[in-house]
């Protein structure tokens, strides 16, 4: 994923790889995720969700490690779009980043 940095949510790129892993990270410039979690979630053209990959949070680095058999009925599914959440500590969903499309590699 590449992120432009400006007021949430900003604009990001995700790229799915079409024949292996989606793997992926982001690290926090204060040194750890004082929230409750990341969630990347994937859209079709409609809007619904195709599917939600929550990060593993290690520290100051939330990462993806999707295996490749999970990714192909993503891309199968014609995704269009994706949403990067953020779970504030009280539950509130921030919604970080968006993209207007996902890209397929």
């Amino acid at each position: 994923m590449s992120f432009v940095l400006g007021t949430p949510p900003v604009p990001m790129t995700v790229v799915l790889p079409s024949d292996a892993d989606f793997v992926s990270s982001m690290t926090s410039t204060t040194g750890s995720w004082p929230g409750t979690g990341v969630t990347l979630e994937i859209l079709d053209r409609t809007g619904a969700t195709i599917a939600s990959w929550d990060a593993d949070i290690s520290g100051a680095v939330a990462s993806w490690d999707v295996p490749a058999a999970t990714v192909a009925p993503v891309i199968a599914a014609r995704p269009a779009t994706a949403r990067l959440h953020y779970y504030d500590t009280d539950g509130s969903d921030l919604l970080w980043a968006k993209s207007n499309s996902v890209v397929i590699s």
